[in-house]
């Protein structure tokens, strides 16, 4: 026979980027909370959405669970019986694609609000929000325009409130994005007006924070329940962390 010489070979890939202190920490702390509550880490709903447990922390007094990934199209079409994003399978950008693992877009607070209501339904929980519509429109009229809400509270789901985006997005970092200060740390974390070819991604496809949640910066904005006052002094509904059209800035904290 034959004696074949062999040696080790370095993978080619990304290099892997070790995790700052503070990155550690939360995870340690999400790790903890986790044990101490006797509660997975991460839990996937009956739809199929997968959650992951946030600690308490920065302006938030209780664990609560938040969405790995944007809302995505198919979810919303399940949930909602219809799909308003600007990026469905029509669109000629991206008509080859599979567009259902596509954050869902194009959605107002008050259609968030009733998607919410309408998951909590599906999942045996009490609605989070007492909605009562006044007027819908959109090129289905199921959208809303006008409607009062009220918040009931419990255990349904709800936007996330801008305190609990804020920490989930940090995920124990105080800079300008969870992954640093410069705008080129977004592009392995981020889909925006750098890298994005004009066009909504595939949720989940960039690295996650510590926390493990995607897209907190880019892809899609996500709205906040409460109102806020914007850059004019004007109360109203304000989003955060940017979206795929916008430059780093606007994805920032």
């Amino acid at each position: 026979g034959k004696i074949v010489g062999a040696k080790w070979v370095k993978a080619e890939g990304p290099p892997i980027v070790p995790m700052k202190p503070e990155e550690i920490a939360a995870k340690k702390l999400q790790d903890d909370w986790a044990a101490k509550l006797k509660l997975p880490v991460e839990t996937e709903n009956k739809l199929g959405m997968k959650l992951r447990l946030i600690p308490p922390g920065d302006g938030v007094a209780k664990p609560f669970y938040l969405g790995k990934y944007e809302v995505t199209q198919g979810e919303w079409e399940k949930v909602m019986g219809y799909n308003p994003s600007k990026f469905g399978w029509k669109n000629v950008l991206v008509a080859a694609m599979d567009t259902s693992k596509f954050p869902v877009e194009m959605v107002s607070w008050y259609d968030s609000v009733e998607f919410c209501n309408k998951l909590s339904e599906r999942e045996g929980l009490k609605a989070y929000y007492e909605l009562t519509v006044t007027k819908r429109s959109g090129k289905d009229g199921k959208q809303i325009d006008e409607a009062e809400v009220k918040i009931l509270g419990g255990s349904g789901y709800h936007i996330p409130t801008d305190a609990e985006w804020e920490h989930g997005c940090r995920a124990g970092t105080k800079t300008r994005y969870h992954c640093g200060e410069k705008d080129e740390d977004l592009l392995e974390y981020a889909w925006f007006n750098k890298n994005s070819e004009g066009r909504t991604h595939t949720v989940g496809e960039k690295k996650s924070n510590a926390f493990g949640l995607y897209d907190m910066h880019g892809n899609v904005d996500e709205w906040n329940e409460e109102m806020l006052t914007n850059a004019k002094g004007a109360r109203e509904r304000v989003h955060r962390g940017g979206d795929w059209n916008d430059p780093a800035g606007y994805c920032a904290v």
